[in-house]
């Protein structure tokens, strides 16, 4: 019978290691999914400008209330570190200097999605539920759509919605901060 090849499965601390050792160039953006690391692509502009808008309207919610946190690592596990586009944390007065935020620290993820919309679908979306992140966003550049998860589980999030452009939405965790399609695309 023939064997199959092995992958090397690295964790966190190898990660960092790799990282002290120069082996990539400064400018590679990575990040490490399920024990692999994984190359970002380079970041458009039309990514980059729907980041700032969404950042731009989070930045309405109190900082006493919750802390946006930009293309920085979540340590979800030992195997898993991704780097969401913007992550809506919990305020800690350390600013999460110590540590990087865990699952229980976060309120929301968002991608914005143009070239990874499949991975952020099949990859980060289950990852996510796993971890017991309590709602993931999809935004859709190509499709200008939001794509809404909630109530995650181990087997994915048991509610998604996309809402339409008459249709307002809010995060669960601030239910007051009330926002439409146009908010978000223009």
């Amino acid at each position: 019978m023939a064997a199959l090849p092995i992958k090397y499965q690295i964790n966190a601390q190898d990660y960092y290691r790799i990282g002290r050792t120069q082996l990539f160039s400064e400018a590679a953006r990575m990040e490490l999914i399920e024990g692999e690391i994984v190359r970002m692509v380079p970041i458009g502009s039309g990514h980059a400008g729907k980041v700032d808008r969404i950042l731009e309207l989070f930045s309405q919610i109190p900082k006493k209330k919750a802390r946006i946190r930009i293309q920085g690592p979540i340590y979800l596990d030992n195997f898993s570190e991704p780097v969401p586009d913007l992550v809506l944390l919990k305020p800690r007065t350390d600013f999460y200097e110590k540590s990087h935020p865990r699952p229980e620290d976060v309120f929301l993820i968002v991608e914005v999605s143009d070239t990874t919309i499949y991975f952020d679908r099949n990859v980060k979306r289950r990852l996510y539920a796993r971890h017991n992140i309590p709602e993931f966003w999809i935004v859709d550049l190509h499709q200008k759509a939001i794509e809404i998860y909630r109530k995650p589980g181990p087997g994915g999030y048991q509610e998604s919605f996309i809402p339409t452009s008459e249709e307002t939405f809010s995060p669960l965790s601030f239910p007051e901060f009330v926002l439409t399609m146009n908010d978000i695309f223009g």
